[in-house]
């Protein structure tokens, strides 16, 4: 979070040289980087954030957040997989408390400061999300929960659900695809609905 903070800090110090207009700098996070960038879109202005660079305030916000089939709810997979009978998957819970938190059993307030839908609030940026049905990787309630939470915290967001296509379709089209199924002529209607929203967003 603080290494974005950052970046957000080299994009100011060379946006003359850039041509880069720094109130719309926003974020685009895909799986796992969509929870890096959907829980900087919600920390921006706390101190963990604020006292990383020489930037301060709103200099720090992004303008908007594209949240990718982006794994948000940490607390949801953190009791499911914790819980499960299978060793194997109680093991991976593990592992993954351990990177997170530094021990095997974070407590509740840790698992929920983590985790994207719990932590928006009034200063979260406007967010597009977009996911499919099928993916069986991250599963489409992150998208769910994390709408939610931002019509709750009246944050604006546009969101499309497609019913078709597995995890990882990237652009959806051969540009990214390294296997067939990762063509979805569908899903790929994400970008011209994303550009679209950005223009009323970023325009009006």
């Amino acid at each position: 979070l603080q290494e974005t903070a950052k970046a957000f800090e080299i994009l100011h110090q060379h946006a003359i040289e850039w041509r880069i207009d720094t109130d719309k700098i926003g974020l685009a996070g895909f799986s796992a980087g969509g929870h890096n960038t959907g829980m900087y879109s919600n920390v921006w202005h706390e101190d963990m954030i604020q006292n990383a660079t020489n930037l301060k305030g709103k200099a720090l916000k992004p303008a908007f957040n594209i949240s990718a089939y982006a794994l948000t709810d940490i607390a949801y997979y953190y009791h499911q997989n914790i819980a499960n009978p299978d060793p194997n998957i109680k093991a991976y819970a593990t592992a993954i408390s351990l990177a997170c938190f530094g021990k095997p059993l974070p407590s509740e307030a840790e698992i929920e400061r983590y985790s994207v839908p719990a932590t928006v609030n009034e200063h979260t940026a406007p967010t597009f999300i977009w996911a499919t049905r099928e993916d069986d990787v991250v599963n489409v309630r992150d998208s769910l929960s994390l709408a939610l939470a931002l019509e709750e915290n009246n944050i604006p967001f546009e969101m499309h659900i497609f019913q078709e296509g597995p995890h990882g379709l990237s652009v959806a089209n051969e540009l990214s695809a390294t296997m067939p199924n990762q063509v979805n002529k569908t899903a790929a209607q994400w970008i011209p609905l994303t550009e679209t929203w950005l223009k009323e967003l970023i325009l009006k």
